[in-house]
């Protein structure tokens, strides 16, 4: 059962830019309605909306005249509703409440022409030369010369949340419905856990965040003879959806350790957090300090750690329902900076080696911040939408925006 901030998001996603001036024609309603109904599959209903449905399952049908009763009254309902699209899409999409500079215009974008349709790019990693790879509805997607190529079809199912690419070729994709999966030349296997996050060190060990693992928690396994077990030094339970690979090799994360924690109530008797690495198989870890945290992770090439996190504020823009501030941290190992992050929603990030923080939005474009200013790329700079999927950088700098219509490239010399 989908609840009312979900079907404003769903509306807001699906007709980001609604005139309330213009009721919608009956297929451009089918579509949106159609679009609502792909993004419920991927939703995970409540033991309480179970029950609901259950209930209303068993209830009995209505005669004939009741019936006829509930088509008038459903017909009626749709012409209010189809034109108050727009006030949910307001309701859930408020106006941004400053002025961002214009972006690049030396992007190049890869739409439905070049292989990339709607929510074809969910997820991006690079293989050992450089060379971009995705994931999406679509399939598995490898870029070929000017163009995305599917190579296997099977991956375009579910809520896909991360790719990974080992240097023999060998693609794996994660995802929070969906059981894990690798790829060598096309042929597809399926290992038997969910995760939500995978990624390669540089030894060529392959590691996962095993999703609700134990139940409230997520932990960190790796592959050994074709198998996913958890380290030797013990399960290693993890606060985010992340793992990144640092200039040295190590495996760095968010980790938590938790104190009495029941497994039936989810919960513990309270939470130590720490930026944990795992190098040569000696895992350590450093608590983190009060002011850091969140829930995105990334390095710098000096090796500060970056994260995104909630301020506990809420932000009302324009007299619309506010929603929450985040902030961007910066820790260096000794003193953590924070910048207040101007808009909402922010959904991956990265930093270039020039200095340069690339912070996504999964409402409003992405945005890079050089120290001073954040800088605007959305739909009125290029990009293909404004609901932006995932920024990641390639090996040579570019920066790769994926959106709900496509993938933008920022070259290195145009960013």
């Amino acid at each position: 059962m989908l609840s009312r901030r979900d079907i404003g998001k769903a509306f807001g996603k699906v007709n980001p830019i609604p005139d309330p001036e213009r009721a919608a024609t009956d297929s451009e309603a089918d579509a949106l309605f159609a679009a609502i109904s792909r993004r419920r599959e991927a939703m995970v209903l409540t033991d309480q909306e179970s029950r609901k449905q259950r209930n209303r399952a068993a209830t009995p049908r209505p005669r004939r005249l009741h019936r006829r009763f509930a088509v008038v009254a459903a017909a009626v309902m749709v012409l209010i509703a189809v034109p108050a699209v727009a006030l949910l899409v307001d309701w859930d999409r408020p106006p941004l409440d400053q002025e961002f500079p214009a972006g690049t215009s030396g992007a190049v974008v890869y739409g439905a022409d070049e292989g990339v349709g709607e929510y074809c790019a969910l997820a991006m990693d690079f293989d050992a030369a450089g060379i971009p790879v995705m994931a999406g509805q679509c399939g598995l997607l490898r870029f070929e010369g000017d163009e995305f190529d599917v190579v296997n079809a099977e991956v375009g199912y579910g809520s896909i949340k991360d790719v990974a690419v080992e240097a023999d070729g060998t693609v794996w994709v994660a995802g929070i419905d969906r059981e894990l999966m690798s790829m060598l030349d096309g042929d597809a296997t399926t290992h038997p856990f969910v995760a939500t996050a995978v990624e390669i060190t540089i030894d060529g060990t392959v590691w996962a965040i095993r999703y609700d693992h134990p139940p409230g928690l997520s932990s960190l396994w790796k592959l050994e003879s074709d198998v996913f077990v958890e380290p030797a030094s013990g399960p290693i339970f993890v606060a985010d959806e992340e793992l990144v690979v640092a200039p040295d090799g190590s495996l760095l994360m968010f980790a938590l350790e938790p104190v009495d924690y029941d497994p039936v109530a989810e919960a513990a008797a309270e939470w130590h957090s720490y930026v944990s690495r795992i190098h040569d198989g000696v895992y350590t870890k450093e608590p983190i300090p009060e002011a850091f945290g969140g829930e995105y992770l990334t390095l710098d090439e000096g090796g500060a750690v970056y994260a995104i996190g909630g301020t506990g504020r809420r932000i009302e823009r324009g007299g619309y329902f506010g929603d929450d501030e985040w902030a961007l941290h910066r820790y260096d190992g000794g003193e953590v900076t924070t910048v207040v992050i101007p808009f909402p929603e922010p959904n991956d990030v990265v930093v270039h080696p020039d200095g340069t923080v690339w912070v996504s939005s999964s409402l409003y474009g992405a945005f890079a911040y050089d120290g001073g200013e954040w800088v605007r790329y959305s739909a009125e700079e290029g990009l293909p939408d404004d609901e932006v999927t995932f920024v990641e950088m390639a090996p040579d700098g570019s920066i790769y925006i994926g959106t709900r219509l496509g993938v933008t490239r920022i070259s290195a010399e145009s960013g």
